[in-house]
């Protein structure tokens, strides 16, 4: 009896330790389930969002390439196999620079001829010129920049390289439209002149062609003279020295020989200095007027200044005097002869402007002055005319602000002005004014230096 005992009781605990095991069996079950459905849960989202990354890389415009350190190509987006080889699916183990060439530096820094074991020494450097090697047409340029990440198994580079062809078209476009704007503004400028300088060029025309006219009536009473008198030393008798005598002198009383003698040789000064004069307006007519070099030359600014103050005369001799103080050992500069030249127009015309309008009763007075300070060439232009309001000041280099009455500004002079001297030419500009009394422009250009110097010069030659 003990022994049935003891075996009902083995078998109690045996069907409560089988029934707790299965109860855990259970329950580590629904735990394993419930983790199980988390990590599907996970994957889905990890694998939606990988696909949402491939949809987005795959949609930017950039070209991107994930390489090895050693420059062998693992993962690139559709744009990269767009762009650099469009009969291969894939770009897995290529080189990536059988895609790309990087500029030649003159420092010596760029990437040309780029080691691959070298290219952990551009990483996380600005955009870098580039042409990409593409599947059709000829090399592309790029910007490309380089970043490191870890990824996977040991260190990879990111290369994002852009496409910058239309971008610098557009910039080419730009520049064109404005180097024509500037030219058709420089041909309004010239247009507002023409008429003064049809009146600068005519005022030594007419006195070279007075004195023509007097030398030709001249000559023909000095042949008459020399006719008589010939006439008479036929005849000559030594009785009637006397005689001839007198009337050799009536006949040069009558030509007015005295006159003659004394006038004529002025006559043919003041013809010769017509002449010059108007040769050389019609010069600073001709270089004022030259569309320029698009590329950078060597520019002497007293020149520039003196052909401006020519061709611009009639516009400043009624209302102001016009005069300039000019550093003989001024240095050139380095820049675009032609917008120089359209700076010192429309600064010297708006200054012409500004005394017009203060409306006073004697001349007033432009200034020009050059002069070298430590590298910079120095351009100061003052006027004794209305000056600028306070208030003006901030503005005067906006595009479109003017203050002068319609028909009379664009409000495009001095905003062209500044855009030239600072962003063309690397130079300063200053201006102070005193309402009533007078403004001074104060330009500031670079001087060029020697090797800038020379390569203009090898250029040329």
């Amino acid at each position: 009896m003990e022994k049935v005992d003891l075996l009902e009781a083995r078998l109690k605990r045996e069907q409560a330790a089988r029934q707790e095991a299965e109860r855990l069996l259970e329950e580590k079950s629904r735990q394993l389930f419930i983790v199980n459905q988390s990590l599907q849960e996970a994957a889905d989202r990890v694998s939606a969002e990988s696909v949402q990354l491939s949809v987005i890389l795959d949609r930017t415009n950039f070209a991107i390439l994930l390489s090895t350190s050693d420059g062998r190509i693992v993962r690139s987006n559709k744009m990269a196999r767009h762009l650099f080889a469009n009969q291969k699916e894939d770009l897995t183990g290529e080189g990536v620079l059988t895609f790309i060439t990087f500029a030649d530096e003159e420092e010596d820094d760029g990437l040309f001829g780029l080691e691959e074991n070298s290219l952990s020494d551009y990483v996380g450097k600005e955009a870098l010129e580039a042409l990409g090697n593409t599947s059709e047409g000829g090399p592309l340029p790029l910007e490309v920049t380089v970043n490191s990440l870890d990824w996977g198994e040991g260190e990879h580079y990111m290369w994002l390289c852009r496409d910058v062809s239309r971008s610098r078209a557009i910039e080419a476009q730009k520049q064109a439209l404005e180097q024509e704007i500037r030219h058709g503004q420089k041909l309004e400028a010239l247009g507002t002149l023409a008429s003064g300088i049809a009146h600068e060029i005519n005022t030594p025309i007419q006195y070279i062609s007075d004195n023509i006219s007097f030398m030709q009536d001249s000559f023909e009473d000095l042949h008459t003279l020399v006719s008589g008198l010939r006439g008479l030393i036929d005849g000559l008798e030594q009785q009637h020295k006397e005689a001839v005598q007198n009337k050799v002198s009536d006949l040069l009383e009558d030509a007015d020989f005295e006159f003659l003698e004394e006038e004529i040789p002025s006559s043919i000064e003041q013809s010769r200095e017509g002449t010059k004069r108007v040769a050389k307006i019609v010069s600073a007519i001709k270089d004022f007027a030259h569309p320029g070099s698009e590329e950078k030359s060597s520019v002497n600014i007293n020149e520039a200044i003196e052909t401006t103050a020519t061709v611009s005369h009639n516009h400043w001799k009624y209302v102001s005097n016009l005069k300039m103080d000019l550093d003989e050992n001024l240095p050139a500069i380095l820049g675009y002869v032609g917008d120089i030249n359209q700076v010192l127009l429309n600064l010297v015309v708006n200054a012409a402007q500004a005394i017009e309008e203060k409306g006073a009763d004697d001349l007033g007075n432009i200034n020009i002055k050059t002069t070298l300070e430590g590298e910079l060439v120095s351009v100061e232009v003052s006027d004794t005319g209305c000056g600028i309001p306070k208030a003006n000041l901030e503005k005067i280099y906006d595009p479109f602000f003017t203050t002068k009455e319609v028909g009379k500004g664009t409000g495009q002079g001095l905003a062209i002005i500044h855009n030239i001297v600072v962003n063309k030419h690397g130079g300063h500009i200053a201006v102070s004014s005193e309402e009533g009394q007078g403004t001074t422009f104060t330009l500031q250009f670079p001087k060029a230096t020697t090797s800038a110097q020379s390569s203009v010069i090898e250029e040329i030659s």
